[in-house]
């Protein structure tokens, strides 16, 4: 058993309590909040990362985020 511990994306992607949107939208925010425009390249890269390591829900997960990503730019730049 590993005593690692878990990135908190993987742990918030094992927990029941969001539905999949939810999470996608809940992490999309976040991301932007963090980094601006680059928050869909930090979720592009944790995509190729699960991509790579088998997990291709979690990897299609994270490419949902970048498009949410880039919705909210797209939403931002219409709105000025």
């Amino acid at each position: 058993m590993s005593t690692e511990k878990q990135p908190h994306w993987q742990a918030l992607r094992a927990t029941k309590s969001f539905s999949m949107s939810n999470e996608i939208a809940h992490a999309a925010r976040l991301l932007f909040a963090q980094y601006g425009d680059d928050g869909a390249v930090i979720a592009i890269m944790r995509a190729a990362e699960a991509a790579a390591g088998g997990d291709l829900e979690l990897a299609n997960h994270w490419e949902g985020v970048a498009r949410a990503i880039e919705g909210l730019n797209t939403d931002l730049d219409s709105a000025h």
